[in-house]
């Protein structure tokens, strides 16, 4: 009978049925295996469907089928089975706005707008006045087209349509609307943006969609590398990188690799970076995401750029040209040839670098790109500066600097004043550096440049020091000018501004090394509080009047400055500043480095024998003296110690890393400087202050001592070390946290005591500064983890837990972390300072254990008789390096003050 099946095709249908049941079921599970079987069971129902010759439901199967696919990164099988779904369909509108409006998102996703764009356009035409859902989906297309091709309207669209799932019921496609609705406002209202991503979390994770729990994640990765939170990045995109290697999606696991690539060049580590990068470059190569390749591209060239492997960088930016040219994107294209310049700058062929950079500025005079003109104009004065075409570069400058302010791009206007100051200084016009190098700072302090407006962390902290290294250059050569100005106070000022700026600044950095899942929730609950990446105050250091008020009258201030051409010596008194110019920073690196290794000498090394050790120590002991007081001779200079009782040194650079007090101070004298004197290490004066405002709970109890228990092979000193303390003080006032744990810590454990002891490991991370932290507690016998670890992000979060007195970290090295120009050391001490304690002994080297114990005793009983730490760190190493078996400074002088002296 007419319209009715016979047999086979029942048959037929009760099969497709069938497969299109299952198909569902396992697409639900969500893991790459089960969408492959899906897959190809929807393939059989339409093949299937269309035997039996019911078209609706094959094109219903073709279009399950196709987003499957897409989920896996086929796009073009995808975009086939949807074709197949506009063939099939015939009248039936929704199955062909559903089918237009998935190709649109396919091209759109990939990189290919100009062939999304008609798609959308047609759904959105022919969507009109059918069901919500099915009109939400074509408008949800039409958006996201227009938000990766950067036109307007794209809120608009996905507003109505976010509206229109929801009438739908539809949580997916609502969530979907809505993280893509965060890309937009996250530009204008970075709270709002993180707000409604963490909607669009919130919807996938209720609905379990693993899938749409992984989009969110990447893009609250995206929004935190946005507002320099690089360790929340790296979270978020291993969470979604888990997810999508489960689901199958290779391209987007492509685009977290990405990312990560991105976050390891961030901190420091190239080569991981790199490894990531090509692990991505694998995956892109079989797939055809044209965007996702130019970020890798860009990636990988700028990884080894940083490695100085220019070669290697020139042909993937050329490879990042062709692809631009291929899309027909003219800001891509651009940006490659900007990189190609780039590259021929670093390898000094100014020829070519010029013409690239040429034919880029054209390019972006086309676009009317004002950032992209205004870079151009800076790399071009930059060639016009290294050939000493000094006119021409400042004309080009100044043409740069009217392009920035009309896109008010503020850290490359501090750039270009820089620039003109460095121009102005060569040629002798010291007033004009002044001015220009003035303006630098001005823009620094009153816009509030943070991270996220350079390249990358390195290059944020790289230039801030170069602004103010210049700024006290120029200062210092106008003081040889003219003293009687004031230029070298101003100067003094300057460093002391540098060094308390970037002390917080790294303070800021330090507070976001925290485990995943704390940084995931932090990241979710700043929302709620409307706090997203709020930097910190714009910092000021000290006047000069304001140091000298601050110290104490038989106190005396070294401030260090290093520079290339001549560094500095400052000394300040109660009444009084006095500069002494020193040699340039390289001399003074070598010297002290050879220092440094001389005390370091009785540390055993890797592989050599006793003999090799012996010979090694005999050189060291030998070598000592004469450097001692070459380097004591340079430093300091016999009118700079007078009779001051306590001397305060702000050390710079690789400073940082020796022990003034086993100096000699001048080439007739034989004592070490901790004979004369007590000495305080700072990270700056101004810090000295500030750390005398925290507001601390007074301590109730004394002593509380971190160590681990008896017979441990870790570290076998630790327990005795532990006894001794106790024994000092009373076991009724000193207690012992045998390991012990980072809850314990992080939750008030350390609250009440005077004096804080860490007789444990610690662990400095000369790679990633930030993820050095003490283990609080060993693992246990079964091989179990404890929760040991407390990495210096922990020690930040420690504020109003901590009134102590005196921290005492006796591990070793403690007092290392790595050096970044004249930022100083991202250390341990001072997360300890920052948290509230008012002064911190730690180690500079790997210390003898038995020795440790003896001193440990000794500045312990100084403090029971009621010395100040200085004062007793002081007692206890001068009575050490008159012993005969431990007078040598390595037994003794690895450990130094940092902080409040009183």
């Amino acid at each position: 009978m007419a319209g009715k099946a016979g047999p086979g095709r029942g048959l037929l249908l009760h099969r497709a049925d069938a497969n299109t049941r299952q198909a569902a079921k396992l697409r639900q599970k969500q893991t790459k295996n089960d969408l492959t079987v899906a897959a190809a069971l929807l393939r059989q129902s339409v093949r299937l469907y269309q035997d039996a010759h019911h078209n609706r439901e094959a094109a219903q199967a073709a279009l399950q089928l196709g987003e499957i696919l897409f989920i896996l990164s086929q796009y073009p099988q995808a975009i086939d089975s949807f074709n197949s779904v506009l063939a099939l369909a015939g009248a039936d509108r929704e199955l062909r706005c559903r089918a237009l409006s998935r190709i649109a998102r396919v091209y759109a996703n990939t990189g290919n707008s100009d062939l999304a764009a008609p798609y959308s356009k047609q759904a959105l035409a022919e969507g009109q006045g059918l069901s919500p859902g099915v009109e939400a989906e074509v408008l949800q297309a039409r958006g996201e087209v227009l938000l990766n091709s950067g036109g307007p309207q794209a809120a608009e669209h996905l507003l109505r349509a976010r509206d229109l799932f929801a009438q739908a019921r539809d949580n997916d496609g609502e969530a979907l609307a809505i993280l893509q609705l965060a890309y937009i406002r996250f530009l204008e209202n970075q709270a709002e943006g993180l707000r409604l991503a963490g909607q669009a979390l919130q919807l996938w994770s209720s609905s379990g969609n693993s899938y749409g729990v992984a989009q969110a994640r990447s893009a609250l990765g995206g929004f935190a590398a946005a507002t320099d939170r690089f360790e929340t990045v790296q979270c978020n995109h291993e969470e979604a990188l888990k997810r999508f290697r489960t689901i199958g999606d290779r391209d987007s696991e492509a685009v977290a690799l990405n990312w990560i690539g991105y976050m390891n060049r961030e901190r420091g580590d190239s080569e991981t970076s790199f490894t990531n990068y090509r692990k991505a470059r694998k995956i892109l190569d079989t797939i055809d995401d044209r965007l996702a390749k130019v970020e890798n591209i860009t990636g990988m060239a700028k990884t080894l750029t940083v490695q100085h492997k220019y070669e290697q960088a020139l042909p993937l930016y050329n490879e990042k040209l062709r692809l631009a040219e291929q899309t027909h994107n003219p800001k891509q294209a651009a940006s490659a040839q900007a990189d190609i310049g780039g590259v021929y700058e670093l390898q000094q062929d100014y020829t070519q670098a010029e013409i690239f950079y040429r034919r880029a500025l054209e390019a972006y005079r086309r676009l009317d790109a004002h950032y992209g003109i205004g870079d151009l104009l800076i790399r071009l004065a930059s060639l016009q500066r290294a050939q000493g075409k000094y006119a021409e570069a400042i004309e080009t400058l100044q043409g740069a600097r009217s392009e920035k302010l009309k896109s008010n791009q503020y850290q490359d206007i501090a750039r270009i004043e820089y620039e003109l100051a460095t121009i102005h200084l060569r040629l002798h016009r010291l007033a004009e550096a002044r001015a220009a190098i003035e303006e630098t700072i001005k823009i620094i302090e009153a816009q509030g440049l943070r991270i996220r407006n350079f390249d990358s962390r390195a290059a944020y902290f790289a230039s801030v020091h170069r602004y103010f290294a210049l700024y006290v250059q120029a200062l210092m050569l106008l003081h040889r000018q003219d003293p009687e100005q004031g230029y070298m106070r101003m100067a003094f000022e300057a460093s002391e501004n540098s060094k308390f700026r970037s002390l917080l600044d790294l303070l800021e950095v330090s507070t976001q090394v925290l485990p995943c899942d704390e940084l995931l929730r932090k990241q979710s609950r700043e929302p709620e509080n409307g706090q997203v990446a709020a930097p910190l105050k714009a910092p000021h250091g000290l006047t000069l009047s304001e140091i000298q008020a601050e110290i104490e009258k038989d106190d005396r201030v070294l401030e260090y400055w290093l520079g290339e051409d001549r560094s500095y010596l400052w000394v300040v008194d109660h009444e009084q500043i006095v500069v002494h110019e020193l040699p340039p920073a390289e001399e003074i690196r070598k010297l002290a480095t050879a220092f440094r290794e001389t005390l370091t000498a009785q540390q055993p090394q890797s592989g050599e024998t006793l003999k090799q050790y012996n010979t090694r120590v005999h050189r060291a002991d030998r070598t000592y003296p004469a450097l001692a007081r070459q380097l004591g001779g340079i430093l300091l200079p016999p009118a700079a110690l007078g009779q001051a009782k306590r001397i305060l040194i702000v050390p710079d650079g690789l400073l940082q890393y020796i022990p003034f007090s086993a100096l000699v101070a001048s080439q007739a004298e034989s004592e070490f400087l901790i004979q004369r004197h007590e000495l305080v290490t700072l990270p700056s004066v101004s810090a000295l202050a500030t750390l005398r405002k925290i507001s601390r709970p007074p301590p109730t109890r004394t002593a509380i001592v971190m160590a681990y228990p008896p017979n441990n092979h870790e570290l076998p000193g630790s327990p005795a070390e532990a006894e001794a303390i106790q024994k000092i003080f009373g076991q009724e006032n000193a207690t012992v946290e045998f390991n012990g744990s980072r809850s314990f810590v992080l939750h008030g454990g350390l609250l009440s005591y005077r004096y804080v002891h860490f007789a444990v490991h610690g662990i400095i991370d000369a790679l990633h500064p930030e993820m050095s932290r003490l283990i609080v507690a060993l693992p246990s016998r079964n091989g179990r983890e404890p929760d040991g670890s407390l990495q210096l992000g922990d020690i930040y979060q420690l504020t109003a837990r901590l009134s102590a007195d005196l921290v005492v970290l006796s591990a070793c090295e403690s007092a290392l972390g790595k050096g970044m120009k004249s930022e100083g050391i991202i250390g341990l001490p001072r997360g300890f300072l920052y948290a509230g304690a008012k002064s911190v002994i730690a180690s500079l080297w790997k210390v003898d254990d038995k020795a440790t114990k003896e001193l440990m005793e000794d500045v312990y009983a100084g403090l029971q008789q009621g010395q100040s730490p200085s004062s007793a760190l002081r007692a206890a190493q001068w009575k050490m390096s008159r012993t005969k078996q431990r007078s040598a400074p390595f037994f003794w002088a690895g450990f130094i003050l940092q902080g409040d002296y009183k």
